[in-house]
């Protein structure tokens, strides 16, 4: 794939059918029974698809070529220190839910709606300031970045997790 904000995008959609499963699994939760082997299946999800794949390209790769391009990108009112703010509460919010305790369920709903907004704000940003900001050749680098990033990932076991666990919950 050449354009990484694309790639970012199909991301996001694998990152929100965690979202649902999660989501699911909050429900069962509330009902009485916990999915223990689900929910620690996500929870790797989510800390290594999203968080140590997905969200790390963008703090080491996207977003420092942004505020190369525009330095006011670094102010802390930014829309990237936002994004990077969501980054470190969303980390926070998994360790909540990695308890597993009664506020699991709170968790979940806290977790989906951050970052359900945070991908409808990438989602639409990021192609206007990629457009804004990068050439052809720029954005060919970045691509290249992604993909030795992801070559060191193995992201299709990581999907993996995603249809064991619909598999089991479903």
């Amino acid at each position: 794939m050449n354009d990484p904000i694309e790639l970012l995008k199909i991301e996001h959609q694998n990152i929100i059918r965690g979202l649902n499963l999660l989501t699911t699994t909050g429900k069962i939760f509330e009902d009485g029974t916990t999915p223990t082997n689900e929910i620690n299946e996500l929870i790797k999800f989510f800390r290594l698809y999203a968080d140590d794949a997905h969200h790390a390209k963008e703090e080491a790769i996207l977003f420092p070529r942004f505020i190369l391009k525009n330095p006011s990108f670094s102010s802390e009112t930014s829309p990237i220190s936002v994004l990077i703010d969501h980054h470190f509460l969303g980390r926070k919010i998994v360790a909540n839910i990695s308890k597993l305790d009664n506020q699991f369920p709170f968790h979940v709903n806290d977790y989906n709606e951050l970052l359900q907004r945070h991908i409808e704000i990438e989602d639409e940003l990021f192609p206007q300031l990629a457009e804004e900001n990068f050439d052809a050749k720029e954005i060919n680098d970045i691509a290249e970045e992604f993909s030795k990033a992801d070559e060191i990932r193995n992201l299709d076991e990581l999907l993996k997790i995603l249809d064991r666990v619909e598999i089991n919950i479903m």
